[in-house]
């Protein structure tokens, strides 16, 4: 059998988030805790992010703070989450952000990501968009 014109592409994840119909965090490089997939610092788009003045403590990675998303108008308080100073165990998400409280999280082959098809390489995130790990305490 003549192999010669065959290509194997390895599979790489990409992560992306979304709400109210509009991207607003898409990455290759991401880290997944609890459930959770953390976006990088570059692979949020901030022009949707503001700061917002509600926090939360986890045991193990520290000091949470928030974000509001908005979004053509519209905003969901408190749905990114961040450890901008995160306890020794947690640095590797120092800056990265999660979501949560409806924002859309999915786990997907680059090259059929946000087109509706093959849904066989999609994963939602169980976690995301519904509620945040037990293990932390929102004050």
């Amino acid at each position: 059998i003549d192999r010669s014109h065959t290509f194997l592409r390895p599979f790489s994840s990409m992560a992306q988030a979304s709400w109210n119909g509009v991207i607003v965090a898409e990455t290759k490089t991401f880290e997944t805790i609890e459930g959770n997939i953390y976006f990088p610092p570059e692979a949020q788009k901030k022009d949707y992010f503001r700061d917002s003045d509600h926090t939360s403590v986890c045991g193990w990675k520290g000091k949470c703070n928030y974000y509001n998303l908005n979004v053509d108008g519209k905003v969901n308080l408190n749905c990114a989450f961040v450890y901008k100073n995160p306890k020794p165990a947690a640095t590797k998400i120092k800056d990265y952000v999660a979501f949560w409280k409806g924002v859309n999280v999915e786990e997907a082959d680059p090259n059929n990501i946000g087109k509706g098809g093959n849904e066989e390489n999609k994963t939602k995130n169980p976690v995301q968009g519904e509620k945040q790990s037990k293990k932390c305490v929102i004050l």
